[in-house]
Formats: structure tokens, sequence, C-alpha cells
């Protein structure tokens, strides 16, 4: 087994949670921030249902699998790395929809980095109940997450990768997927969607980023919002890897004001969602609630250093 040995990344400077005035949130199995050394991740072993939180040394070193066993580990805690502390860590407490960092005693790897792992039927980490108001109203935010959409090169399927909610009556919408129905008119394609109960505000649907995603390949998905830009065509910006970004907007009404507190999901639209969310890998996980395009570049170059 190869694993990565940027175990830290104080040799790529900022750090890619140090642009701007720091991400809120920062999630990952390595330190991405300057600022923070504490443990990353809390496993609960599937034996015994123990838990226990690590550090990346020890995700990487062999504690995590033998305090795991010959059995599964699954997350119940990622821990915020960002401005934010621990008020935005990601936890899980229900078994069922926790995701996978060790699988019959192996850890799971993606490219010699460690990384968890989705099975696409309902498991996600939850983070806080303020972002649908702080991240769908009219605040910037800029989103980078490592990841890679299933093990299949052509699942003909849809998958949720993050969101605040789509279907919850009195919550806007946040949410980003990766779209292989080929019924749909789907092949490949990238979808960023903010709406007010089912009315689409910035809409990646009609036009999407087509033929974006690679399956069964490890990439930096970027996603820039800013709700109450004066110019629709920038509001959404969105790219995986070295893309040109799609910046299109068909819908031209500013935000509602009308909003209601829910959780951010990591791996699935909303907290309800029990099909179609994420399948296979989440490495890193980072949200600015600011602008930070013009270091775009800067923390694609980072993320890609240490993870593709």
């Amino acid at each position: 087994m190869i694993i990565n040995s940027y175990r830290f990344v104080s040799a790529i400077t900022p750090f890619p949670a140090d642009y701007g005035t720091g991400a809120l949130i920062a999630f990952g199995l390595k330190y991405l921030s300057s600022s923070y050394s504490g443990d990353v991740v809390r496993v609960r072993r599937s034996s015994d249902s123990t838990e226990q939180d690590f550090n990346p040394t020890e995700v990487t070193n062999g504690t995590l699998t033998t305090f795991v066993g010959a059995g599964d580990g699954f997350v119940t805690k990622w821990y915020n790395q960002g401005t934010g502390g621990s008020t935005y860590d990601a936890t899980q407490t229900t078994s069922s929809q926790q995701p996978k960092i060790v699988d019959s005693g192996s850890l799971i790897l993606r490219n010699g980095n460690a990384s968890i792992k989705y099975n696409g039927s309902g498991q996600k980490l939850l983070v806080g109940t303020i972002f649908n108001i702080k991240f769908t109203h009219y605040l910037k935010n800029s989103l980078f997450v490592v990841q890679q959409p299933s093990q299949s090169t052509n699942p003909d399927a849809i998958y949720w990768m993050t969101g605040t909610d789509s279907s919850i009556s009195g919550r806007r919408s946040y949410y980003v997927r990766y779209d292989d129905r080929s019924a749909n008119g789907y092949n490949n394609d990238m979808v960023h969607v903010i709406g007010n109960n089912g009315v689409v505000l910035i809409n990646g649907v009609t036009p999407k980023l087509q033929n974006i995603w690679s399956p069964n390949s490890l990439s930096v998905a970027r996603v820039y919002s800013d709700p109450a830009n004066s110019v629709a065509s920038l509001r959404s910006k969105m790219t995986v890897n070295n893309a040109t970004f799609l910046t299109q907007n068909t819908y031209t009404n500013s935000p509602s004001s009308n909003n209601a507190a829910g959780p951010l999901s990591i791996g699935a639209a909303d907290e309800t969602q029990t099909t179609n969310t994420w399948i296979d890998c989440i490495s890193a996980y980072i949200l600015y609630d600011e602008d930070v395009y013009l270091d775009d570049a800067d923390i694609y170059s980072d993320l890609s250093t240490i993870y593709i």
C-alpha cells in the first residue's frame, strides 16, 4: 500500500484554506490550514462501535487501521480546520449514513491519499444549521472539493455531491451534482443550482457544464456563488480541473429574502436524501464565505499538488 507523503502541506504556502481571510470550513485527512493542528477525523469501528479521534499522522501510520482491526471504520465526525471552528464540524450519528474510511481492515486510498468513501445510498455528513441562510441568501461563497464520482466509467446515473436542500418547503436550495443520465440528455455533466421553493434563481441545469467530470478519476471541482450580483451571468461560476469556467445563466431574478435554516450536507443534496447520493470518494472539502476567484489558480494548484 503506497501512501502519499504529503501528511502536512507546509511545503505549499499558503495552505489551501489560508487564502483571503481564511476558509470558514475545511475538511480533509491532511492539514489544510496553517492555523490548525488538531485531530482531523473521528472513526467508529464496526466490531463494537467504539469511536476514536485521529490526526493526519495516525490516519496513515497504521494507528487507525490497528484501532479498526479486520472490520470497517466509519466516519462519525470530520473536524473543521477552518476559521469557523468546531461549530462547523461535519457529523453523522446514524450508523447507516456514516461514510467509510477503512474497508475490511484496509485504509481507503485515492491516488495514495486517505479518502472518505460514500456508497450512493444515503451516506452523508452534516454541518451546522445556519448554512442554508449564510450560503444561499445574498452572500458570496467559494467551494473546492477533491472528489471522485463513481468507479464506473459510464454510470448513467445522478449523484448529489453537496447541498443544503432542494425540496423542503421554506428552504432555499444550494447544491452541486454529477449527472450522467443519458435519457435526460446528460453526459458526465456538472450542475450547480440555487433556488427558492423550487424556483431556480441560479441555474446550472440549462445550460450545464457538459462532459466535464471523469468518473473513476480524482479531480478538483470548484464552484463560485454570488447570488446578489446584478449581472446574472456572474452569479455562478463552476469547473472541474483545468476546464473553462461556465458562467452563463439564463435566469435574471435576484434571490428571495425568504429562507429557513437547514444543515449543509456533504455527500447528498440534503439531510433527508437516501437515494442518488454521492458514490465513491471525497478527499477534501473547503468552503470560503467570500469570493476567492482571483486566487483560483493557486488554490487549484495547491490541491492538485497534494491530492492529484
